[in-house]
């Protein structure tokens, strides 16, 4: 398995080689407005399955708990204007619940292993009204909640902060590996709060 492992990772590098010898205009990380494109269009092109939601510990430890959250249509982001929000399910039952009831402030990050990019959302999660949930449930939601719509809550996530890296267009030379980093406005815009620079 780690032989196998190795071998995709070096796959996935050889590949990125070859995409930084034909990038003829990297990202600029100054400009809002870039970097929050070229962090949607990640997003878009990661796999369903690639998305980890972490949260804080329900059991009064404290501690990060982490899991994978599946964000196939119509689950997933959606955008209208600047305003982004990310819809996911979760289990009435379950850890995670338990965790977002008690602290909605959450950590999404899309990974996709292709092109050793990776977007990170960072916000606050809220549960959608039942009336809500009902409009997105789908019958192959069954395959993870037998029960029915009754089992399931569904959850928008609202993020404040994008971190965004994607080698080679967009990544830190920061001795720190601060990523960079844009922020949501009062107005509802964006600002870069990290440039990825030194």
């Amino acid at each position: 398995f780690v032989g196998y492992h190795n071998d995709k990772v070096s796959v996935a590098y050889d590949k990125v080689l070859a995409m930084m010898r034909h990038v003829q205009t990297p990202v600029n990380t100054r400009d809002a407005g870039e970097v929050l494109k070229a962090a949607l269009d990640i997003v878009q092109a990661t796999p369903a399955s690639c998305a980890i939601l972490s949260t804080s510990r329900c059991d009064g430890s404290g501690g990060p708990a982490a899991r994978v959250v599946l964000q196939k249509h119509p689950l997933g982001m959606q955008r209208q204007g600047d305003a982004i929000s990310v819809l996911f399910t979760t289990a009435r039952q379950s850890r995670k619940y338990c965790e977002l009831q008690k602290d909605g402030r959450v950590a999404l990050t899309y990974w996709n292993p292709e092109t050793l990019s990776y977007v990170t959302f960072l916000g606050r999660a809220e549960q959608l009204s039942p009336e809500k949930s009902n409009e997105i449930w789908r019958d192959w939601f069954l395959t993870f909640y037998r029960h029915g719509a009754e089992e399931y809550t569904a959850w928008v996530l609202i993020p404040e902060t994008i971190q965004v890296v994607s080698i080679p267009e967009i990544q830190s030379t920061r001795p720190d590996w601060r990523p960079v980093e844009i922020h949501v406005t009062p107005q509802g815009g964006w600002r870069v709060v990290c440039d990825g620079m030194e």
